[in-house]
């Protein structure tokens, strides 16, 4: 009756509420199937169900180690060490970031059918990578000469460095795990992709606090590597 009524004008027998409800049992059914079928085992059991759980793991990694895990969390800190103090500008800056995110996320979500998930994740970190070194040089420079040019344009290529994370992370993170996975695992995969994102994160909150307190800008060398070493894994596993 649902269906009939609000896709139908009230007609139970139009061919299209039909197809509707022949759909809904055939998926009531599918979970079904996969409940019994669909065991935490499973993930061992064949080569390439192995090679899901690697993904789902790297994916739940990937997405929190890309070095937006100082730049989201300590974006105040790192404004400091580029000169920028004021809170007001700070708080404008903050703003702008998060509009900023917006329109660069929906460019990939709808790029990712035309270029691939493959080549939205190559372009997606190599844009990253490039912008931290960059923001690690610029950092490096303002520490040693002071100069407040140097800490803007820092500032303008962390806006850079969102929209490469955007563009390919934000909606890849949660797309990629669950489309490689067959429908019996989806559910538990993606608990995976969770489970190591929440691990990234209490790294994220207990150690880069750390760091940056520690050696300052140099701490950015650390995710540069890590940037590295996630462009050589996706050109491998994914």
């Amino acid at each position: 009756m649902i269906l009939a009524r609000y896709h139908a004008n009230g007609e139970e027998h139009d061919p299209l509420v039909q197809l509707e409800f022949l759909e809904i049992q055939e998926a009531i059914e599918l979970e079904r199937t996969a409940q019994s079928q669909g065991s935490w085992a499973a993930f061992v059991q064949t080569k390439g169900n192995r090679h899901r759980l690697i993904i789902c793991i790297l994916v739940g990694f990937m997405c929190q180690w890309a070095g937006n895990g100082i730049v989201t969390y300590y974006l105040s800190p790192i404004l400091n060490s580029a000169g920028v103090t004021d809170p007001a500008t700070q708080a404008i800056i903050n703003v702008c970031i998060n509009i900023w995110n917006y329109p660069w996320a929906i460019a990939g979500a709808l790029s990712a059918n035309r270029l691939g998930r493959r080549p939205l994740f190559f372009i997606s970190t190599g844009g990253m990578l490039i912008c931290y070194i960059i923001i690690t040089g610029l950092a490096g420079s303002y520490a040693t000469t002071g100069h407040s040019a140097t800490g803007y344009a820092q500032v303008a290529f962390l806006f850079c460095f969102f929209a490469a994370y955007d563009f390919g992370f934000t909606g890849l993170q949660s797309a990629y795990p669950i489309e490689v996975l067959p429908f019996s695992l989806r559910a538990k995969g993606y608990c995976i992709t969770q489970f190591c994102i929440y691990l990234a994160l209490f790294f994220n909150q207990f150690v880069n606090p750390i760091g940056l307190s520690s050696i300052g800008w140099k701490y950015y060398i650390v995710y540069d590597c890590i940037l590295v070493g996630m462009l050589v894994l996706q050109y491998f596993l994914l």
